[in-house]
């Protein structure tokens, strides 16, 4: 019996922006969620691979604070239907290091680990190409600041739920 795999290269890309109305609180989000996999099983409906994040959060209330970060790890996408074009997406990332630049002009090194799920539909535009939406649930823990070899612990989250465009390359 001969063995195959269908390989997948995604991309999920979305940015969210928020305010009250005044210049008291304001915040913005982009976030870029790819992707790189392999199918397994008889149905080719589970992929499993490498998940890479980046992420630039701003948010302003009396200052303005800004956190970029990347973050990696494993992640699952599992199509609901033979076309391939419903999928779930679940990832944990036990890697995300990046900088924050708080109010004050300081800037810190952080780390910690991040999650994703999300629900998307893609529509298949050729052979290979696949463009589609998500709905996709984000968290990013930060655990340790670091500035000058002081490490400081911390427990901040940083979560949101927003649309992304998706796209995708699949091939064998």
């Amino acid at each position: 019996m001969p063995a195959h795999a269908d390989f997948l290269l995604g991309i999920n890309s979305g940015y969210h922006s928020s305010s009250d109305g005044s210049t008291k609180f304001t915040f913005n989000d982009m976030i870029n969620h790819g992707f790189v996999g392999a199918s397994i099983g008889s149905k080719g409906q589970l992929y499993i691979g490498q998940n890479f994040s980046y992420q630039t959060t701003t948010y302003k209330t009396t200052g303005t604070d800004k956190i970029s970060a990347l973050e990696l790890g494993p992640r699952l996408n599992y199509y609901f239907n033979a076309d391939k074009t419903v999928l779930l997406m679940l990832a944990w990332n036990p890697y995300a290091k990046g900088t924050r630049t708080t109010s004050a002009g300081a800037t810190q090194d952080v780390s910690g680990w991040s999650y994703l799920a999300g629900l998307g539909y893609e529509i298949k535009i050729n052979r290979a190409f696949y463009v589609g939406a998500s709905i996709m649930y984000h968290s990013i823990n930060l655990t340790k600041y670091e500035v000058d070899s002081t490490s400081t612990e911390v427990s901040q989250s940083y979560t949101s739920i927003s649309p992304m465009i998706n796209m995708s390359f699949r091939f064998r």
